[in-house]
């Protein structure tokens, strides 16, 4: 596959984009993380694949991802190796790597993802998550 060659003001607002969601993720309200969110989207994982067709099913998605985080108490996620590579002027792909603490510090998990991004009228915004375990994160 040929990529585009690098636009350094588009990687940059997608890396803006990306620190925003994973704010919004730290808040631990769905009703803030969904609005990253262009469905139609694609959830997909080992276990299932999702397709969401209105904003209110991906919030309902992560209500339930954040009950199960805050269950085993949940704090943050740091994310490692995060690349952008542009597929088009209108597509990019985010990849990185979240470990996830709990509140003492300790870690909890490490959870690979790579995200397809679209640019429409709205700015940047996830079509595409493909969840996975940090050993496959190559």
């Amino acid at each position: 596959m040929t990529l585009i060659a690098g636009n350094g003001a588009e990687e940059a607002a997608i890396r803006d984009v990306y620190a925003q969601y994973l704010s919004a993720f730290h808040t631990q309200r769905a009703e803030l993380v969904a609005p990253f969110y262009a469905p139609p989207c694609l959830f997909i994982s080992d276990e299932v694949v999702l397709s969401f067709s209105s904003e209110d099913e991906v919030r309902n998605l992560f209500e339930t991802i954040i009950s199960g985080l805050q269950a085993r108490d949940y704090d943050h996620s740091d994310v490692r190796e995060l690349t952008v590579e542009m597929l088009s002027d209108r597509l990019a792909e985010v990849s990185g790597i979240a470990v996830r603490f709990d509140s003492s510090g300790s870690e909890l998990e490490r959870t690979g993802a790579k995200y397809t991004l679209r640019k429409s009228g709205g700015g940047w915004k996830f079509v595409a998550a493909v969840v996975h375990t940090a050993a496959s994160a190559a």
